[in-house]
């Protein structure tokens, strides 16, 4: 009895094991796919993801497919690839409508729909008339649920950086918003591998830049640098286009 009794506890320490190895690797897949701004890399990563929600049916393991979902989404906009947008769209809302449905006093995945909802938004400013209200609606209570989360401070923020002053938008709220989202990620040491800690330090950068400061800006790029030096968005855009803008003004 003993023996059997062993036997299925190493069994289960190898099962988690290999589980904790397949969660590693798709967070691994899902940050090279943000480096590369890869749509492709970002399929893989949902894919990843998917598999693991297909056995691992907690909350968190879910959420990491609602977050992959968004990073995929986000990344269209770089060629503004409304097809492939539209082709993941109503998944990601499905998924975060269900966590927010079962979850009600969660506040990141209000704040992750409401992302989703101003990405939709960019693409089709239309919509604006009846999402507005309802993504300012989320991600007010995200705010409230979950005020000490990277991911809520680091949304906001960029809710706050993206969006026109008429409608509410306010680069110095969005740079202290990014700010404390960086501290966060860092205090909670939740950094290897976090698509959503480098692209704060990116947006914090961008956004000091938008403010003329740009001593903080070069200060924020450097230090994404040496946190990712395969960081190219950083190093062969961002950085130099700073460079070209503090060596004309």
């Amino acid at each position: 009895m003993k023996i059997k009794t062993t036997l299925l506890a190493m069994m289960m320490v190898l099962c988690w094991n290999a589980n904790a190895q397949e969660v590693s690797d798709a967070d691994k897949l899902t940050y090279r796919a943000y480096l590369q701004g890869s749509l492709t890399l970002w399929g893989k990563a949902i894919e990843a993801h998917q598999k693991m929600t297909s056995t691992d049916k907690s909350k968190e393991a879910r959420f990491k497919l609602a977050r992959a979902y968004h990073g995929y989404l986000n990344a269209t906009m770089a060629d503004e690839n409304e097809e492939a947008f539209e082709a993941k769209l109503e998944p990601a809302k499905e998924l975060l409508e269900q966590l927010i449905e079962e979850n009600p006093g969660w506040g990141e995945p209000k704040a992750v729909l409401s992302s989703v909802m101003g990405l939709e938004m960019a693409y089709s400013p239309m919509k604006g008339a009846f999402l507005g209200m309802k993504s300012n609606g989320l991600m007010g209570k995200a705010m409230k649920e979950d005020p000490d989360s990277p991911l809520v401070m680091k949304l906001y923020g960029g809710s706050k950086q993206y969006t026109p002053a008429m409608w509410g938008g306010n680069k110095k709220e969005a740079a202290e918003y990014l700010e404390k989202a960086v501290k966060g990620y860092e205090a909670s040491g939740a950094t290897q591998y976090n698509w959503e800690y480098a692209d704060a330090l990116a947006n914090l950068g961008i956004v000091y830049t938008s403010l003329e400061r740009n001593s903080d800006a070069k200060t924020t790029f450097e230090k994404a640098i040496a946190y990712e030096p395969d960081f190219y968005w950083v190093k062969a855009s961002l950085l130099p286009q700073l460079s070209q803008q503090s060596g004309n003004d």
